[in-house]
């Protein structure tokens, strides 16, 4: 309970951005069931609204499952696969999203793994199409996850979380009393790897962009349990080297920025220490110096969870998922959201490119 109070201190002066505005050009606020794009572009000129026709239920045929839409969160991948610059969708039209939780409502014969009333959310690369308040998918297609933590949370455990999960684990055994260093900390997936490095016993050293003075990401990363956390363009000074001086050098980079965010990571490492590129949020790779990495012995590799999971087995999937949903509940992680009208997409995407932010944008198709 310490770690929530102290959050909520941190949040005490925190609002968000309330105008109502919008870029739109066709996406007018109303009821809907399904968001489509026919061809790639601007999020608000090539996303349709549609009400879903009318038509008689038809029967499940063997192994697919009929879902309720619950939560669909609004990622980076998705907007990237709408623009048309990552992730390309097999033909258009298609219905945009990729994450989602939702509630199991009748299974087809021969499934086995799912019962009505569950809470599932789509494997990555499943390529669903979850930005719309019903689907069909098959059993495959389908991670259970619990349904006894929020909503909210459920909708990324196999998505974000799960990408911090894994990274802390399948690249370097690190034990307490080590030291990492990563960039977007303020991210979902920034804000998992503070807290479950901790849980693990292991230093953090974060990094995040430079932020108007009034913002208070910074405080938000500290109360989660980040151990040092400067901007970007502090990493390349004297002064950095010796804040962290009293520490071990770090033994494992994570690096969602790219460009020369991640050079500067890398020239922190330790020898032996491996780097680690999951995004390029600057728009370019990591520009590493070849210098260092061989006169430290740095590892280089990258990471996506959807090709983790396709060579992940079901049981692997699933012990992850039952880890993370253990954390949630024992409220040893915490993560921030904001959920706004499904019938209002237009506004979530304008809280999505909002800057600075901290919390994942989420469309709530209840309202």
């Amino acid at each position: 309970m310490a770690l929530r109070c102290c959050v909520r201190q941190a949040l005490a002066r925190c609002t968000p951005a309330a105008a109502n505005r919008s870029r739109s050009g066709g996406l007018a606020a109303r009821s809907l069931a399904t968001v489509r794009y026919a061809q790639t572009g601007d999020p608000y000129k090539v996303l349709t609204q549609e009400d879903d026709k009318q038509e008689p239920a038809k029967s499940l045929g063997k192994g697919q499952v009929e879902l309720k839409i619950l939560f669909a969160p609004v990622n980076g991948n998705d907007i990237a696969q709408i623009e048309g610059t990552k992730d390309a969708v097999a033909s258009l039209p298609a219905v945009a999203g990729q994450d989602a939780l939702a509630e199991v409502l009748s299974t087809g014969p021969g499934v086995s793994s799912l019962k009505k009333g569950d809470w599932v959310v789509p494997l990555p690369g499943s390529q669903l199409g979850t930005w719309r308040a019903s689907a069909t998918a098959s059993e495959g297609q389908l991670q259970k996850v619990p349904s006894d933590i929020p909503g909210e949370y459920a909708s990324c455990i196999g998505t974000n979380a799960a990408a911090a999960y894994r990274m802390l684990r399948d690249f370097k055994t690190l034990k307490a009393g080590d030291v990492i260093i990563h960039s977007a900390a303020n991210s979902t997936v920034g804000l998992a790897v503070v807290q479950m490095a901790k849980k693990m016993g292991v230093k953090v050293i974060s990094v995040v962009r430079v932020r108007p003075q009034e913002d208070d990401t910074m405080q938000v990363v500290v109360a989660v349990g980040s151990d040092i956390i400067v901007y970007e363009d502090y990493l390349h000074t004297p002064e950095f080297y010796t804040l962290i001086a009293d520490l071990p050098a770090p033994c494992l980079a994570l690096d969602a920025v790219g460009g020369s965010v991640g050079a500067d990571l890398a020239r922190a490492l330790g020898d032996g220490a491996t780097f680690v590129s999951y995004g390029e949020l600057s728009g370019a790779a990591a520009r590493l110096p070849a210098s260092v990495v061989k006169a430290k012995g740095i590892k280089t590799a990258d990471f996506c969870i959807t090709k983790w999971t396709k060579g992940s087995s079901a049981a692997a999937r699933q012990s992850m998922v039952d880890d993370i949903g253990a954390m949630i509940k024992a409220e040893e992680l915490i993560l921030f959201f904001e959920a706004h009208p499904f019938s209002n997409i237009s506004y979530a995407l304008d809280r999505y490119y909002e800057p600075f932010k901290y919390r994942k944008v989420l469309l709530d198709m209840s309202i």
